[in-house]
């Protein structure tokens, strides 16, 4: 006996396949766009704390009034940059690494870290702390997770509980003011790490990372 073909079935199964599809596309681009909107909202709002230290900046460098309210505002800083970047990260995984919103984002946690660095120079120089800092550039151009330096630096400083503040930078990013300032360290290539102003080019394992910190 031949056995029929119910095509109406066959139709309507394709149809909810479909649009199951197309839905989980479109709450994918959904939750995508939010994320994005989100932070560049929460970037807006850190901005008023860039205000805050400009005004502290012209009251003067009064070291017994500045010194205080420089180091409070250091880790008030640390904290939304480490947040921002966190939600940057899963953003990149989201949307990719490359992504054209992404590397819009990335101007600004880029310049949230130059500042943090230059406010820590600052306080160093004004209140006669010694901070220990890594600078580490880095590119996700032709990425492999195999050679992900950012991995090795967490996980050598977790180790050794070691009280580096490092600051990330992608080379990717384009903003004239990177471009001096990895023209100012001799930076021509990624990755390269600069650890306590000694330059170290190229991927870094665990063991010579270890050394590279040892030797600063």
């Amino acid at each position: 006996m031949e056995r029929k073909i119910d095509l109406s079935r066959h139709a309507i199964a394709f149809v909810i396949t479909a649009l199951v599809f197309a839905l989980g596309i479109l709450l994918g681009w959904q939750m995508g766009y939010t994320a994005t909107s989100q932070i560049a909202s929460e970037f807006e709002t850190i901005k008023l704390d860039d205000y805050t230290m400009e005004i502290i900046s012209l009251m003067g460098d009064n070291s017994t009034f500045a010194c205080g309210v420089y180091n409070e505002q250091i880790a008030k800083f640390n904290t939304e940059t480490i947040e921002f970047g966190n939600k940057l990260d899963f953003l990149e995984k989201r949307k990719g690494k490359l992504d054209a919103e992404v590397m819009q984002l990335k101007k600004s946690y880029t310049l949230m870290q130059m500042r943090n660095y230059f406010l820590l120079k600052k306080i160093d120089a004004l209140c006669g702390s010694s901070h220990k800092v890594m600078l580490y550039f880095y590119s996700n151009e032709n990425y492999n997770e195999r050679a992900d330096q950012g991995i090795v630096i967490s996980s050598v400083l977790a180790e050794t509980k070691n009280s580096f503040i490092v600051f990330h930078f992608d080379v990717n990013v384009d903003l004239p003011v990177l471009k001096v300032f990895k023209e100012s360290f001799g930076v021509t290539t990624a990755p390269t790490l600069i650890i306590n102003n000694g330059k170290y080019e190229g991927f870094m394992d665990k063991g010579r990372l270890l050394e590279a910190i040892n030797e600063t």
